[in-house]
């Protein structure tokens, strides 16, 4: 799917959304494969009523990508473009025991990141690839940990509801083991998770005990078969 009508081009400029053509993707999803087509960048979460908005209004059929984790998408030219979000940077800002967190921030790098700031509860959660938006929506958990467990609230666009960024917090959301009362359309913005205290060496212990569970019982350097399409936050299904 490619966008060429000039009047479309420019809105998105207008709105703060990039429009890279043609992109591969293989390139963005952890299994390697899929096929090409636009792909819209979302530079401000703000911009996402207007920009859904014009893509209905000219038929412009269209799928959320998240992190691309565990995802099948078909080859060849796809009858739709993809909307991903520009991870922030910083992705995450820490306000005592409280992280602030953009949905594109890699869930991996934004656990490693608070420990370093004495900022513990998810050391099970280091090895489990993606976004945070994806580990909001499925409630990522492992080794008795959940990420559920530390959401004091959720910035979202609920696509199928009032068409408004709309904030929820922790006590509205159901969190159950691998998930969420999230609707499918929902799109994650952002979470602020309020997380327990704890020495960078005492998490780090966490993190090694955890591993070595991991090592005994899973195979590593090795693409993961596929899972959920909750699991990366994208709704894109093979053969869509």
């Amino acid at each position: 799917m490619r966008i060429s009508d000039p009047r479309i081009v420019a809105k998105l400029a207008e709105i703060h959304v990039g429009l890279q053509h043609g992109v591969a993707l293989a390139d963005l999803t952890s299994l390697g494969i899929g096929g090409t087509t636009d792909l819209l960048r979302i530079k401000k979460h703000e911009s996402l009523p207007d920009l859904l908005n014009l893509l209905d209004t000219n038929h412009v059929p269209h799928k959320f990508l998240g992190g691309g984790s565990n995802l099948l998408v078909g080859d060849g030219e796809l009858p739709w473009v993809v909307l991903q979000l520009v991870r922030p940077e910083p992705d995450v800002v820490l306000d005592g025991n409280l992280a602030h967190v953009d949905a594109a921030a890699d869930l991996g790098r934004m656990i490693t990141f608070c420990a370093k700031n004495d900022l513990g509860g998810m050391e099970g959660l280091i090895g489990v690839p993606g976004t945070v938006g994806g580990a909001l929506r499925m409630n990522a958990g492992a080794y008795g940990m959940q990420i559920g467990s530390y959401v004091l609230e959720v910035k979202l666009y609920p696509r199928a509801a009032s068409r408004k960024i709309e904030i929820l917090r922790g006590h509205q959301i159901s969190f159950e083991y691998r998930h969420t009362s999230f609707a499918p359309d929902d799109m994650m913005l952002s979470v602020i998770l309020e997380l327990p205290s704890k020495p960078f060496k005492v998490i780090l212990e966490g993190i090694r005990i955890c591993n070595e569970k991991r090592r005994s019982s899973q195979p590593l350097g090795q693409k993961a078969p596929a899972a959920s399409q909750e699991s990366s936050g994208c709704l894109c299904r093979p053969h869509d």
